[in-house]
């Protein structure tokens, strides 16, 4: 489930960012989470305003199984549109039916993991590469804002919508963003 809380930082990561080495800000709208089995995994996360031109989310993910590599696909689209009610135009940053391993080594650990560690409780941690199985756990988000200078410094003024689909044996969540970008003042 920590995979779920790594896809969720991820999708506020391709979406959002407030340093000063970008030339983008952004506001965080609306946070939307679906899990098809609450007895293995359970998500409530909630968009938040932390103070002034900062936002970011609160709330938990947790897995009540042991989650193994094997069992688990992910993806991640990214959708831009001009107006909030739409079209939405789909973008090529995306994560496209992924491994677990894939995503931790490659995303999590190069883009996320450091945030987490600084607003979440029990995020996953690791050192060299991720090694599976990841164990149940809770991990709670405190007013998480994700440190975005790997991500673009230059992006389209619009609203975007990034949905991670995380697919198991036994079950299915995604977590859903919307988020406003405008440029830099």
């Amino acid at each position: 489930m920590d995979y779920l809380l790594n896809i969720c930082i991820l999708l506020v990561i391709f979406s959002v960012s407030s340093l000063s080495k970008q030339f983008w800000d952004f506001e965080l709208i609306k946070v939307g989470y679906f899990t098809s089995n609450a007895s293995i995994a359970d998500i409530e996360l909630n968009a938040k305003r932390i103070d002034r031109g900062r936002y970011g989310c609160s709330g938990f993910i947790e897995a009540k199984v042991d989650i193994y590599d094997e069992d688990v696909r992910v993806e991640l689209i990214v959708k831009r549109s001009a107006f909030r009610s739409g079209p939405y135009t789909t973008l090529p940053m995306k994560i496209d039916n992924e491994t677990l391993p894939t995503v931790f080594n490659v995303f999590y650990k190069n883009v996320v993991m450091e945030n987490a560690q600084k607003c979440c409780e029990n995020a996953p941690y690791f050192e060299g590469n991720y090694v599976g199985p990841l164990t149940k756990r809770r991990v709670v988000l405190n007013e998480c804002t994700i440190d975005t200078e790997k991500l673009p410094s230059y992006m389209m003024e619009g609203y975007y919508i990034t949905r991670t689909t995380v697919y198991a044996k036994d079950w299915y969540g995604y977590l859903e963003t919307l988020v406003y970008v405008e440029s830099a003042k």
